[in-house]
């Protein structure tokens, strides 16, 4: 029996923890770019990266293969990693319209703490971390999210010091948290490596306090009452 794999996606991207064990994928042939695309998305976005990727793979639903194929080493090259850049370029280059993606700042959507630790890692054992690391260096912007949501490991904390440290008055850097710069200490392990990050964050430093209700929760708050109201 011979399977489209095609005529599966629309379930994996409900069921995305399925993609590895999926039979119909067994054996389908993709250019490398696809599963450079899947590890960079999944790296960054955690389990939504693995629905973005299935909705990437969604696109050869309507576009032929060398077109993804294209629109994707398109995106890698330019550090856009989402479904919407990739779609984005897919119809551009069909249209035959300049992208509109703005290079200045897409690269740099949030990233969080954890997730780009374990980047880092993974970037180590693969002996590529120095051009990682000179990667993150050279954006003008980096977007560092949940900063204490997850402690991080020791070699995580350190490997995200020397981030922090190699961008220190070279570009910006935006860092969200839920915690006091009290209680960093608890997150990143070591009193030292926290007041020397500190220093670093804080020198030429924009704090915004937010201590209003969660939109998350506001927002299921009112879709609870809607559905009462039904």
């Amino acid at each position: 029996m011979i399977f489209d794999p095609l005529h599966y996606l629309a379930l994996l991207e409900q069921k995305t923890h399925a993609l590895d064990q999926a039979a119909p994928l067994a054996g389908w042939a993709l250019p490398a770019e696809f599963a450079e695309l899947r590890r960079q998305m999944e790296a960054r976005l955690g389990k939504r990266g693995r629905r973005e990727y299935v909705q990437v793979l969604r696109l050869l639903e309507t576009f032929s293969l060398a077109e993804v194929s294209a629109a994707i080493q398109q995106a890698q090259l330019l550090q856009a990693i989402s479904f919407d850049a990739v779609k984005h370029l897919v119809l551009c280059a069909i249209e035959q319209r300049s992208p509109k993606l703005d290079l200045e700042n897409y690269p740099h959507l949030p990233t969080a703490a954890v997730a780009l630790t374990h980047e880092l890692r993974e970037a180590r054992d693969e002996k590529r971390l120095l051009r990682f690391q000179k990667h993150l260096q050279r954006q003008e912007l980096l977007i560092v999210g949940e900063l204490g949501f997850v402690p991080l490991s020791k070699a995580g904390a350190e490997m995200l010091f020397e981030v922090f440290s190699q961008r220190y008055e070279r570009g910006s850097t935006l860092v969200t948290s839920d915690l006091p710069f009290a209680e960093w200490t608890e997150v990143r392990g070591s009193e030292r490596l926290t007041g020397a990050l500190l220093d670093r964050l804080t020198h030429h430093v924009h704090i915004l306090e937010m201590n209003g209700e969660s939109y998350r929760l506001k927002s299921s708050k009112q879709k609870r009452a809607a559905d009462r109201a039904k």
